[in-house]
């Protein structure tokens, strides 16, 4: 890992696994565990993600310096993923429509990404917080207030997996404001301080970082599996 890396965060195209030569040679390079548990599922595209968001994990822990091969994986009472035999570096990934993305940090970190569709009035009014839900409500422009849920709902979505609380942490408990220069949180969940980020490198997909650290230069790479297959 380079000295001054201190969040790596990649997303990749995983339409390339429609491709059946390439998908069976891709997922060759996964563990027994890993290719069972891609290979449970039925609709193809949810085994595209699935392979993709792996393979996008094993690339990016080894750019961090990740042993991967020895590396031990688990999930806290909640359901997080991390590194039970490494201290001190974490991860998240998430996938939407034919993206998966993947960040790996030396502080506590979530991510997401959601493909661009139709906003859920009811998803808004029971899992916004009045004043995101207000904000929303009053943005009548169809366009803007379509960004405008996706954007409230990727920062939210990063926050709540940052903090590693799943379902005990409910998606109007905190707030979100995104009249700033960058989005700020008001939440009582952790005594940590968390910063947000958004990304707009990939059209058709809001994607958003929340991690406890240093966020101001954290890029978002584009990477092609086909050329990092190993």
């Amino acid at each position: 890992m380079n000295s001054k890396t201190s969040t790596l965060f990649y997303a990749t195209n995983v339409s390339i696994f429609e491709n059946k030569d390439l998908y069976d040679l891709s997922i060759q390079s996964l563990s027994e565990t890993d290719k069972n548990y891609v290979e449970q599922y039925k609709i193809p595209y949810d085994r595209y993600r699935s392979l993709g968001s792996k393979l996008l994990l094993k690339k990016a822990l080894l750019d961090f310096g990740v042993d991967v091969k020895n590396a031990v994986f688990s999930t806290n009472r909640y359901g997080k993923p991390y590194l039970a035999n490494i201290k001190g570096i974490f991860f998240n990934i998430s996938h939407s429509g034919n993206i998966a993305i993947c960040a790996v940090s030396e502080f506590e970190v979530g991510c997401d990404v959601e493909k661009i569709g139709s906003p859920n009035d009811n998803i808004a009014r029971y899992c916004f917080a009045p004043l995101e839900y207000g904000q929303l409500m009053c943005t009548k422009n169809s366009e803007e207030r379509t960004i405008l849920f996706y954007r409230f709902w990727t920062l939210k979505e990063s926050f709540v997996k940052a903090v590693g609380l799943g379902l005990n942490l409910p998606l109007n408990d905190f707030s979100i404001n995104i009249d700033g220069k960058e989005p700020t949180i008001y939440q009582k969940a952790d005594k940590r301080i968390f910063h947000l980020k958004e990304f707009n490198e990939i059209k058709g997909y809001k994607i958003a970082l929340a991690l406890n650290g240093n966020h101001e230069d954290v890029q978002l790479k584009i990477i092609d599996l086909f050329d990092n297959l190993v």
